[in-house]
C-alpha cells in the first residue's frame, strides 16, 4: 500500500463527517471499514477483555440482544477485518485508539470534529431518526451507552462526553504532532490534498471532500416498525395495523 503509515484510524465521534472520511479513504485507493461494531463485540482480539452487557433489559429484549451478539461472532471475525483492510472511522474506533495504536505501530491518526452546538443537534437526530433508518439494535444501544453514558438524547451527558475524548486524544498524542491530524469537518477542512499529505501519499484529487450521509427525515411507517420489532408486547397490535394497513391498500 502507497504511504508512510501501517494503518489509519479516525477517532472523531458520531456526526462529525466519518462517513465522508470513509468515502475519501476510498477515494485514495484504502481499503476502508466503516462502523466496525465487530470490534465492539470482540473486544478480546484488541487485548481486551469479552465483551459483557451493561443496559439493563427485560427477558424477551435480552434475548433478542443476545442473538445479535450471537449473530456478530458467528458471521464477522473482527481479527481479519483489522488485518484485511487499512482505515477504519466511526464508533467504536474510537474508544480504541490506546490498543490499536500498540497493535499496529507506525498508524496515523485523524480526529475529525465540529462545532459543539451543531453536533449536539445532530447528535439529535442520530438518536432519534438514525436509530430508524440504521434500525439500531441493542448492540448498537451497548456502544451508545459505552462511548456516551446514554442510550437516549442526553446533551449534558453527550457535551461530556465530547469534552472527555478530546481532552484524553489530546493528552494521549502530545508531542506526536506527526501521528495525528485534526480536521475541523464544519470548516471544510476535510480535502484530499490534505489527507494524502498527512498520509504520505500521492492523488490526482484535490478539493473538499465530497459530503455524505447527511441527516434526513423517515416516515411514521418506519418509525412504528421500529418500536413493534422492539416491543413484542405490542404484537397484537401490529397485526391488526398490518390488516388496516392491507385493507387500506386495497381500497
Amino acid at each position: 500500500m502507497p504511504g508512510s503509515f501501517n494503518k489509519v484510524f479516525c477517532l472523531g465521534l458520531s456526526r462529525t463527517g466519518t462517513t465522508s472520511l470513509h468515502e475519501a479513504f476510498r477515494g485514495l485507493g484504502l481499503r476502508s471499514v466503516h462502523f466496525p461494531i465487530h470490534l465492539f463485540t470482540q473486544s478480546e482480539v484488541l487485548g481486551l477483555p469479552p465483551f459483557r452487557p451493561t443496559v439493563r433489559l427485560g427477558p424477551y429484549a435480552a434475548w433478542r440482544r443476545g442473538k445479535e451478539l450471537k449473530a456478530s461472532r458467528a458471521h464477522h471475525d473482527a481479527k481479519s477485518i483489522l488485518n484485511g483492510n487499512d482505515a477504519f472511522s466511526d464508533l467504536p474506533v474510537p474508544l480504541y485508539y490506546r490498543e490499536l495504536d500498540r497493535l499496529f505501530p507506525g498508524s496515523k491518526f485523524i480526529l475529525t470534529t465540529r462545532d459543539g452546538d451543531s453536533w449536539l443537534e445532530s447528535m439529535q437526530w442520530l438518536f432519534d431518526d438514525g436509530a430508524v433508518l440504521w434500525k439500531r439494535g441493542h448492540v448498537g444501544d451497548e456502544l451508545h451507552k459505552r462511548a456516551y453514558g446514554t442510550t437516549v438524547f442526553d446533551p449534558e451527558k453527550l457535551d461530556a462526553a465530547r469534552e472527555r475524548h478530546h481532552r484524553e486524544v489530546a493528552e494521549y498524542f502530545d508531542r506526536r504532532d506527526g501521528d495525528i491530524l485534526t480536521l475541523r469537518v464544519d470548516r471544510g477542512e476535510l480535502r484530499y490534498e490534505t489527507l494524502a499529505g498527512f498520509l504520505g501519499m500521492e492523488t490526482p484529487l484535490a478539493g473538499p471532500c465530497p459530503r455524505v450521509n447527511e441527516a434526513r427525515a423517515v416516515s411514521g411507517s418506519d418509525r412504528l416498525d421500529r418500536i413493534l420489532k422492539r416491543f413484542p408486547p405490542f404484537s397484537l397490535f401490529a397485526l391488526l395495523l398490518t390488516g388496516l394497513k392491507k385493507r387500506g391498500a386495497g381500497r
